[in-house]
């Protein structure tokens, strides 16, 4: 996983995480990841 690009879209005005997922810069195929799985993460 050295060249991927994690993305967050985010609702600035709401401060809310919409979406969350990771990028293959080599192949700029997009790789799902839940919001839920990140907030997870993020809280430990």
């Amino acid at each position: 996983m050295k060249d991927m690009k994690l993305v967050h879209v985010i609702d600035i005005e709401n401060e809310i995480i919409l979406d969350v997922y990771f990028v293959d810069e080599q192949t700029g195929i997009r790789i799902d990841y839940s919001v839920e799985e990140f907030l997870k993460s993020i809280k430990q």
